[in-house]
């Protein structure tokens, strides 16, 4: 199932921020996805917004408390040196766009437990920590999406596989002392937020971390097959799976951070295939967010995979 509406996806640059590398590639995915599939295949958001326990679930009340009061502060240092024109309305529309994306991922998210898979074409924002966002991630909405649904008791144990090309740092961080939560993150050794060293204060340990180095693509996917398997043979089988499926480690994605991670179209449709093939014969439930993609063309990585998933 595919979950969209145009409202989760107002530009980002007409707010202030410019970051438009990746802003229209969930409607130019969508447009094509209505084209080629039947329309049973779509769900409608309800576009509701997540309250303040919701949010509260995984951020701190400090923090909380400054991204409703001050969001100016808050927006600039998590989109850091993208925020040329930064006023304080567009500041509360950039962080009320956020809620409401993030709202889509606990829905979609609760859809999945329901169909069995969904695409949801937005969210992934793995940076944000308990205390700040970060690297383009106001709030976790992965993270809120699953605290929320354990609360309502509709999921105990989830698996996060986490594929884009930087590392999952804030859903590690949140739930590092979590053990019915699971990370595995594969990713760009160098660059950010990790710069090669695991003893840097911005090392925050999935349960399986599966670091790339520059050169290393050839050994991606098997990589990839052994920490998935690691999952399966020493945890209990989750409830659910959520997949952060960047596909910003494309050898043609426009984001300069993310140029140490070079995998070729095929390959990152075979990386999707694997992943999908192995939880579905598992019969556990998926759910698929976006995460970073960056250029013109990287809607066409997603409608590959997706347009594959439905056939399946």
């Amino acid at each position: 199932m595919i979950y969209y509406h145009s409202a989760l996806n107002k530009p980002l640059n007409s707010l202030g921020i410019d970051i438009s590398l990746s802003d229209q590639r969930a409607e130019k995915l969508f447009n094509y996805l209505q084209h080629r599939c039947q329309i049973s295949n779509f769900l409608t958001p309800s576009l509701d917004s997540l309250t303040h326990n919701d949010l509260e679930l995984v951020h701190s009340k400090r923090y909380m408390r400054e991204l409703l009061e001050n969001p100016v502060e808050s927006v600039q240092r998590c989109y850091e040196g993208y925020c040329s024109k930064l006023n304080q309305q567009d500041a509360v529309m950039v962080r009320d766009k956020v809620f409401l994306q993030a709202y889509g991922t606990y829905e979609a998210m609760k859809h999945a437990m329901q169909y069995g898979f969904v695409y949801y074409l937005g969210g992934g924002m793995h940076h944000a920590m308990r205390d700040g966002g970060r690297g383009f991630c106001l709030i976790n909405d992965i993270a809120i999406a699953i605290r929320k649904l354990q609360h309502e008791k509709v999921v105990y144990n989830v698996w996060i596989i986490d594929v884009d090309a930087h590392k999952g740092d804030g859903s590690a961080e949140i739930f590092n002392e979590d053990p019915n939560v699971k990370t595995l993150s594969i990713h760009m050794q160098n660059g950010w937020p990790l710069d090669g060293r695991e003893d840097s204060r911005s090392f925050i340990s999935s349960s399986i971390d599966i670091p790339i180095a520059s050169g290393e693509e050839g050994n991606y996917l098997k990589l990839l097959e052994k920490g998935v398997e690691s999952l399966l043979d020493n945890h209990s089988k989750p409830d659910l799976v959520c997949v952060v499926d960047g596909m910003d480690g494309w050898q043609e994605d426009e984001l300069e951070s993310a140029n140490q991670l070079n995998l070729s179209k095929q390959q990152l449709l075979e990386r999707d295939q694997y992943i999908f093939t192995t939880f579905k014969q598992l019969e556990i439930p998926q759910l698929y967010v976006m995460a970073g993609g960056y250029g013109e063309n990287s809607w066409q990585l997603y409608a590959s995979f997706i347009e594959w998933s439905l056939k399946v």
